[in-house]
C-alpha cells in the first residue's frame, strides 16, 4: 500500500500543478512563463458590453514560434508564454451589427503584465457588404411632409463594398493556415514519443525525461507537401504558413507526450526504489 500511496501524491502534485497554470493570474510567472490574460469585447451605444465567446487567438512570437488560445463564454482567454514580443491575431474576423472586426496588435509579454483587451478601437473593422440587398431609389412624392434620406448609388456602393470584401489581410490567412496545419497534426500519433519518454524515465529517471523531451524537438515532423482537399486554399502564403502551423504543433505534441511518459516512468522508478527499501529494511 505505501508504494500505492507514494504514486498518488506524485499524481496530485501534477495535477495541482496543472490546475495552477490554468488558474493563474495575469502576470504571474510559472516555470519561467507568464500568464497572460485576453479579454475581447465589443460595444456600442445600444450594447455596451458583448463578449466573443470560441474566438481562436494566436500569439506570434516569430513566423515559426506561435501559441494558439481560444476564449470562452465571457471572451476571456488564458495563456503561459516565455517573455518577449509577440504579435496577437484573431484566427477569423467577428461578424457583429452589420461590421466584421478583427485584431492583429503586438504586445510585450513581461512579468506583472496586465490584462490584454481587446476592444473595437484596436480593431480593423470591415462593414459587411450589403449593396445586392438594396432597394431600388425612393420615388419623392409632392405630398410628403417627410424629406427622405439621400440616395446612394446602388453601384457606386457595390464597387466599394466589392473592393473592402476582397481584400483579406496577410495576417488573417497565416493565422488561418496556422490554424488548419495544427488541426491536421493533431490527427497524428505521438505513442512512440510517449513510450519513449516512459522507457527514459524508468531508466535514468528525470535526466531520462529531459534526453527524450528534447530528442522529441528535434525529432523533425514529416510535414506533407500539400494540406488536406478540405482546405481549398493554395496560394503561396497559405500553403507556407500551413506548413508552420503543422510542424509547430505536432512538435509540441510529441514533446507533450515524451514529457508525460517521462513523469510517468520516473513516478514508477520511484515507486519501484521505495518499495526495494521498505522491503530491505523490513530485514
Amino acid at each position: 500500500m505505501r508504494p500505492l500511496a507514494v504514486f498518488a501524491v506524485l499524481t496530485m502534485m501534477v495535477q495541482s500543478s496543472a490546475r495552477a497554470q490554468v488558474r493563474a493570474d495575469p502576470g504571474t510567472v510559472i516555470a519561467g512563463r507568464v500568464a497572460v490574460r485576453v479579454y475581447v469585447t465589443l460595444s456600442d451605444d445600444e450594447t455596451p458590453y458583448f463578449p466573443v465567446g470560441g474566438l481562436q487567438l494566436r500569439f506570434f512570437r516569430s513566423a515559426t514560434d506561435s501559441i494558439v488560445a481560444i476564449t470562452d463564454g465571457s471572451g476571456t482567454a488564458t495563456v503561459l508564454l516565455a517573455p518577449g514580443d509577440y504579435r496577437l491575431v484573431s484566427a477569423r474576423a467577428t461578424t457583429w451589427k452589420g461590421n466584421r472586426y478583427s485584431w492583429s496588435v503586438p504586445i510585450t509579454v513581461r512579468a506583472g503584465m496586465p490584462i490584454l483587451d481587446l476592444q473595437p478601437p484596436l480593431a480593423s473593422v470591415q462593414p459587411i457588404a450589403i449593396a445586392a440587398s438594396l432597394p431600388p431609389a425612393p420615388a419623392i412624392s409632392p405630398t410628403s411632409r417627410t424629406r427622405p434620406a439621400p440616395y446612394i448609388q446602388p453601384s457606386a456602393l457595390s464597387a466599394s463594398a466589392a473592393a473592402q470584401s476582397t481584400f483579406v489581410g496577410a495576417a488573417d490567412i497565416v493565422a488561418r493556415a496556422s490554424l488548419d496545419g495544427a488541426r491536421t497534426a493533431d490527427m497524428r500519433g505521438t505513442g512512440s514519443h510517449f513510450a519513449g519518454g516512459f522507457v527514459g524515465g524508468v531508466l535514468l529517471g528525470l535526466i531520462g525525461t529531459v534526453i527524450a523531451y528534447a530528442s522529441a524537438d528535434a525529432d523533425a515532423p514529416d510535414v506533407p507537401i500539400k494540406p488536406p482537399p478540405i482546405y481549398a486554399d493554395t496560394s503561396a502564403t497559405y500553403l507556407l504558413a500551413f506548413r508552420r502551423g503543422y510542424d509547430d504543433r505536432l512538435r509540441a505534441r510529441r514533446k507533450s507526450a515524451a514529457l508525460g511518459g517521462g513523469l510517468l516512468g520516473t513516478a514508477v522508478a520511484v515507486v519501484a526504489v521505495v518499495s526495494y527499501l521498505n522491503s530491505q529494511s523490513d530485514y
